[in-house]
């Protein structure tokens, strides 16, 4: 019995995950308002799939459940598994790694990737994004540390990352786990930094083309348009015909003489008469 001070026995309630059966009886909308959001299209998919196949779904599963734990089988039942839709390299292998007894799997993500930095390789800190080489290579150094059944071990360490866990860490275990952040935190920071004072310096370098490519570029004359009488024209004819449309444009009416004053200069366009040729008409007439 527990005493008064004492806490009582906290409640655990399990569920089981449902069957092939009850995954097909749920619509994609169902499973929307139960939370799954975009996956619910790839859950009644792959559901149609595992149906489809020979001997049922379940046998199928178990085909892959049933394999050794070489490489080669490895390869096997995660292109099996990626055959699914919205399946990716890592799903495939939590699904190995929980559900067909492949202890040795490693589900890389963002979090394990830290931690391999952090515990096992500092060096992976280099590597920019989490390409299918790093992924790899985070894998094989879990099993190489952690031997057959370095998921289980790799489960422990995400955990352990988890604040509901991470109290119950050594202090030192913590300390340090802190102090790793707070370098990666400070890592991240710089890099940020140099990204921004390399995007300004490129920048700046390029201003003094710009401005030699803009002096280079000759100038441009500026055109005096000739002035002539403005006159309202109609820009569609009206439904019905009835009247003048309301909404008109006004358009210049050609004028008899071109005249164009070029950099102060007046010049006659080809085919037209000057007023100057026209007035000196006039006084010898």
């Amino acid at each position: 019995e527990n005493r008064e001070d004492e806490p009582g026995p906290t409640e655990l309630t399990l569920y089981r995950f449902p069957t092939l059966e009850e995954l097909a009886a749920a619509t994609e909308q169902e499973l929307r308002e139960m939370g799954f959001g975009y996956r619910a299209k790839y859950i009644t998919s792959s559901v149609s799939k595992l149906a489809a196949k020979d001997g049922g779904g379940l046998n199928w599963l178990a085909s892959l459940r049933a394999q050794d734990q070489g490489e080669e089988s490895l390869q096997r039942v995660r292109t099996a598994l990626l055959e699914l839709d919205g399946v990716g390299p890592k799903v495939a292998d939590c699904v190995a790694l929980f559900s067909l007894d492949r202890r040795s799997v490693i589900p890389v993500d963002t979090h394990v990737w830290q931690i391999a930095c952090r515990d096992l390789d500092r060096s992976l800190i280099e590597s920019r994004s989490l390409t299918p080489a790093v992924y790899e290579r985070v894998g094989r150094l879990f099993r190489d540390r952690y031997g057959p059944f370095a998921g289980w071990a790799h489960s422990l360490l995400f955990a352990a990352e988890l604040p509901l866990y991470k109290d119950l860490l050594p202090k030192s275990v913590i300390d340090e786990m802190e102090a790793f952040a707070l370098e990666e935190k400070a890592r991240k920071l710089a890099l940020k930094t140099t990204k921004k004072k390399g995007t300004a310096a490129v920048s700046d370098a390029e201003k003094p083309k710009a401005r030699s490519a803009q002096g280079s570029q000759p100038k441009q004359r500026r055109v005096a348009a000739p002035k002539g009488r403005m006159k309202r024209q109609d820009s569609a004819e009206p439904q019905g015909g009835s009247g003048p449309s309301k909404r008109a444009k006004r358009v210049k009416q050609e004028p008899p003489s071109c005249e164009v004053a070029v950099e102060h200069e007046a010049i006659a366009l080809p085919g037209t008469v000057s007023a100057r040729a026209l007035r000196a008409k006039k006084r010898r007439e």
